[in-house]
This record gives structure tokens, C-alpha cells and sequence, in this order.
């Protein structure tokens, strides 16, 4: 019924197409109105013969909103069809939501709701420009060759978005996020190739990034030039990507712009002789040994090739800020520890130009929470352990989130194993608690879906069947005589079964006789929903604790 409001005023609304059957559409109008709803539905069918789209679309939400008719969502989508090959805008709207969404007895489908979102799109109605762009950027039932096309033309709807007068904040917010996720698709696809060293799909991909505003591309691009990587070395092209890059408050880039003007201005530099002293000699680009470097904004001490950091050595930021370990070309590159500017540890492990690559341990700053696994990228991917003080979590990470097995831990006791997907649970998995409780059963958008079987340590089995987070009904099954026989009446069964699960249901209980009894749709306790709410909490922690302090 979720369209029952836009029925109410649209069928009201007839006149956008003058006076065709408009004696039939005022009938009809008349019979909705007074509720009468199966005459309502004959006229508008009258009109709708008669080639009134606002007819069509009338009987259209008289079948999906189940007026007068048995609800039927497929027979909405006829008539509704109908009306949108009149052009009937509000109709259009609808085949667009149906088909994308899926609703009732009609599944979703991409390639039909496309289709719809393309002609709404194309008459300039914003929130179908979205969609489309959307879809183009998942693949979704487009008429794309492939991925790199698809991504183009999502690019452009965004932009068209973008560049309507008729967009809300709401609409511009949506397509520049749009653009930014095409942005940081077409950087992934620049480092995969980068990786490959196919330095020309590499080039051309950070620069579509790069215009989208992805300040990491820009910075790559610096790299490959100042570095040579594919390109002729261009000191001058690498330093307009690395300003761009820094005024988009990239630190990396920022230094890495310093150290080429620093470089360009430093013609002599101290080299540690054999006694232990150190001799100022000319600097040039095949000096190597071991030096101490002042360049106002850091302070380098170490191994040298040429005019880069290259070996073992140690950089200080004017910040306070240190790196200490491998560099290779100037960049953070093996094993290296990062350290904030009070002293704490921030990170140690390995790194591959500049970013956290292979095993490595993050620290938390101001708290005891720890990452202690895989990284790639600067993300958490492969076998991790993540500490804090509610809880450890062990499991497999992809691009920052859990995915696939996991097992939580908590302090109390608790225990969860099972799946997680982009961080959140999903599937099947079980719960130990500390009394020594065990539930298994099924978790859908982080959410108990379905049945839950909970076992307890006295043998009593209980079943709960969850229609929706922390709403469910419950089945108890092997309940002991002595136990059951303690109580004459439901009442004093319910408050005991309050003060012990705290849940508060009312209870059908039958004769003293039976061994298992039913209760009504009760909700969860508040336990229940701490525990089902932890893992949650420690991951949306974890996170905003990595925006807070990640260098």
C-alpha cells in the first residue's frame, strides 16, 4: 500500500489531458470517493477505452493497492504500462520503482526497469537520471558492451544530474557521491593495472579519476611521473598532480610535492664518512651512502640513491610524526614502523608505496583496539584479528570489511561464529552464551531470520521464529517436570519466565501434563538485543576510529 496516499490525490487529478472521457473519469472520481471502489474501477476501465491515461494509471493502483480488486502487482504493471506509453509521467514512475525494486508477486527486472528509467531519464526527470547511472555503474540490466563503457556512461548521467536546473540538495548530493564511486572504480582499475604494469591502461585510468576529483589518482599520476613509471620522468607535470592532489588535503602528496622542490633547491648534502663523521659533498642523481637530510618540513636520516630515500632510514615530519624502516624511490617500501607525533605507535609492518601492504599491525590511538593481520592498499584484506575492549574478533576482511567466516568473541562470554557479509552478519551462524546457551540459526541483514534453535545447558531446547529484528514467536520444547510443575497458574509461569529471560510475553499455556508449551509474539530482552547489537557497535567504532587516526 506503500503508493495509497498517491492514490488518493492522483485520481483526483484528471484534467492534464482536457476533456477526454471525462463524463466517465468524473463517475468514477465520484465512486472512489464514496468508496466504492469496484464501480470506481468500471468507470475508469470506460475512460481508460477511451484513451485517457490518467484512466490507465487509475486502474493501475486500484490493482496494486488492492481496491475494490485482489491485490495483484502484475496486472497493476499492464495497466500501468498502458498509461506510460501515453507519456503519463506518474505511471512511468511507478513501472520504474516495480521493476527496480521488485514488489508482490512480480520479481525484480533490471532490463525492464531500465528500459522505463531511460524514458523518464531522457525527459529530464532527475531521479531516474540517478537510477540510470546507478545501473550502469552495477551492470544492471544496461544496454553497456562492457564494464568500462557502462562506467563512461555513468559518468555522464551523473553529470546531466549534476547539471539540471531542477535538482534538489538531495539530487545534487546523490550524483556527486555518483561520481565519486565512478571515481574511486576507475582508480581501483588504474592500480590493478599499475600492479600489472600495463602503465598505459594505468595512465588513462587515474586521469578519469583524477578528473573526478580522487585525489589518490592524482597523486599516482605525480608518482608515475616523478618515478618514470611508463612515462618520460617530468618533474614539472608530477608536481601539478601532486598541488592538485594536496590542496585536495592529500598529506602524501603534499610531502612528496616538498620533497621535489627541496630536492631542486639542495645542491650539497652531508654523507656519513667511515669514522662515523659526516662530509658535505655536491649532490647528484648517482650519489649513494648514508645521509643526514634537513628539508625544513621533514628531516630524513639514512640510506640514499640519488636524490631519493632508498634503503633502510628514518623520516621525522615537522608535525612530530615519524617513519622508520625500508624505503624504496623514496617511498615507504617493506618493513616500516609509523609513529604519531606524542610517541604512540601507530602502525608496524609491511608497506608498498607508501600504503600498507602484507602483514601489519594498526594501534588505535587513545584506546586499546588493535588490527593485527592483512592489509592491501591500506585496508584490511585477508586473515585478521581485531582487539578492543569489548571483544576479539578473528576472521577474513576484504577491502576493510568483514567477509566470509568469522568468530566474534566478547568479554562476557558470548561467543558468535559464523558469516559476515561487507561487515555485516549474514547467513547461518550460531551464538554461545555465557550460561552456556547455544543458538543457531540464520542472520539476514545483520538481523535472527526465520527459525533459531536455542539449547540450554538443562537440556531445554526452545525454537524462535523472528519475522523481524527482535520480534518473534517462541516454541519451548523438553521442559523438565519439576520445573514446569513449580507453577499453578499462567500468571505466576509468566513472572517467572520475565524475571528469568526478561521478556515480558504473554504466555497460551496448556494443562500441567503437556511438555512443551507455545508463547505469543513477544519482543527481545534487552540482553538479547545487546548482544545481537555488539558486533555493530565494536565494527561502526572500529571504523570511525580509522577516519579519526589513519595517517
Amino acid at each position: 500500500m506503500k503508493r495509497i496516499s498517491l492514490l488518493i490525490s492522483l485520481v483526483f487529478y484528471t484534467m492534464a489531458y482536457g476533456q477526454i472521457a471525462q463524463p466517465e473519469m468524473d463517475e468514477g472520481i465520484s465512486a472512489f470517493r464514496e468508496k466504492k471502489y469496484e464501480n470506481a474501477k468500471e468507470w475508469f476501465q470506460k475512460a481508460a477505452k477511451l484513451g485517457n491515461p490518467d484512466a490507465f494509471y487509475n486502474v493501475g493502483l486500484l490493482y496494486e493497492n488492492g481496491l475494490g480488486v485482489k491485490k495483484d502487482i502484475a496486472e497493476a504493471v499492464k495497466w500501468y504500462e498502458q498509461a506510460a506509453r501515453l507519456d503519463h509521467i506518474k505511471a512511468l514512475q511507478s513501472l520504474c520503482d516495480i521493476y527496480y525494486h521488485g514488489e508482490g508477486n512480480l520479481p525484480k527486472d533490471y532490463k525492464k526497469a531500465f528500459f522505463w528509467n531511460k524514458k523518464l531519464a531522457d525527459k529530464g526527470n532527475i531521479m531516474s537520471m540517478n537510477t540510470i547511472g546507478v545501473m550502469y555503474f552495477y551492470e544492471q540490466g544496461t544496454d553497456a558492451k562492457d564494464t568500462f563503457d557502462g562506467l563512461e556512461k555513468s559518468v555522464y548521467w551523473f553529470k546531466k544530474c549534476l547539471d539540471s536546473d531542477t535538482k534538489t540538495e538531495n539530487d545534487e548530493e546523490n550524483c556527486k557521491q555518483g561520481l565519486e564511486f565512478c571515481g574511486t572504480k576507475y582508480f581501483n582499475a588504474g592500480l590493478e593495472s599499475f600492479n600489472s604494469k600495463n602503465y598505459d591502461d594505468a595512465l588513462s585510468n587515474y586521469t578519469k579519476s583524477a578528473a573526478l576529483g580522487i585525489s589518490d589518482a592524482m597523486t599516482n599520476l605525480g608518482m608515475m611521473y616523478w618515478k618514470g613509471n611508463g612515462v618520460k620522468t617530468d618533474y614539472d607535470k608530477a608536481k601539478v598532480w601532486f598541488q592538485m592532489a594536496a590542496e585536495a588535503g592529500n598529506k602524501v602528496a603534499a610531502a612528496n610535492l616538498k620533497q621535489i622542490e627541496n630536492n631542486k633547491a639542495i645542491t650539497t648534502i652531508k654523507v656519513r664518512q667511515e669514522d662515523g663523521s659526516y662530509k658535505e659533498i655536491p649532490w647528484d642523481d648517482n650519489l649513494r651512502g648514508y645521509v643526514k637530510l634537513d628539508l625544513g618540513d621533514l628531516v630524513y636520516e639514512g640510506d640514499i640513491a640519488g636524490k631519493n630515500a632508498h634503503g633502510k632510514g628514518k623520516v621525522i615530519y615537522s608535525e612530530g610524526d615519524r617513519y622508520e624502516g625500508d624505503f624504496v624511490n623514496g617511498m615507504f617500501d617493506g618493513q616500516g614502523k609509523y609513529y604519531a607525533k606524542n610517541g604512540s605507535l601507530i602502525y608496524e609492518g609491511q608497506y608498498k608505496e607508501f600504503r600498507k601492504n602484507g602483514k601489519g599491525i594498526y594501534y588505535y590511538l587513545g584506546t586499546d583496539a588493535k588490527y593485527d593481520g592483512y592489509w592491501k592498499d591500506d585496508l584490511e584484506n585477508g586473515a585478521g584479528t581485531f582487539y578492543s575492549s569489548s571483544g576479539v574478533f578473528q576472521g577474513n576482511w576484504i577491502n576493510g570489511e568483514k567477509q566470509g567466516k568469522g568468530k566474534m568473541m566478547w568479554q562476557d562470554g558470548t561467543i558468535y561464529e559464523g558469516n559476515y557479509d561487507k561487515g555485516v552478519l549474514t547467513g547461518e551462524g550460531s551464538i554461545t552464551y555465557a550460561d552456556g546457551t547455544v543458538s543457531k540459526g540464520t542472520f539476514k541483514d545483520g538481523n535472527a531470520s526465520g527459525k533459531w534453535l536455542y539449547t540450554r545447558k538443562n537440556g531445554t531446547t526452545e525454537e524462535r521464529f523472528y519475522q523481524s529484528p527482535g520480534i518473534y514467536s517462541v516454541y519451548v520444547k523438553n521442559q523438565s517436570p519439576v520445573e514446569k510443575n513449580r507453577f499453578n497458574d499462567d500468571k505466576l509461569y509468566s513472572e517467572w519466565w520475565d524475571k528469568t529471560y526478561g521478556r515480558g510475553t504473554q504466555l497460551n499455556l496448556p494443562n500441567n501434563n503437556t511438555s512443551s508449551f507455545s508463547f505469543q509474539i513477544g519482543k527481545e530482552s534487552e540482553a538479547d538485543r545487546h548482544r545481537r547489537e555488539m558486533d555493530k557497535i565494536i565494527w561502526s567504532t572500529q571504523k570511525q576510529m580509522e577516519r579519526s587516526f589513519k595517517y
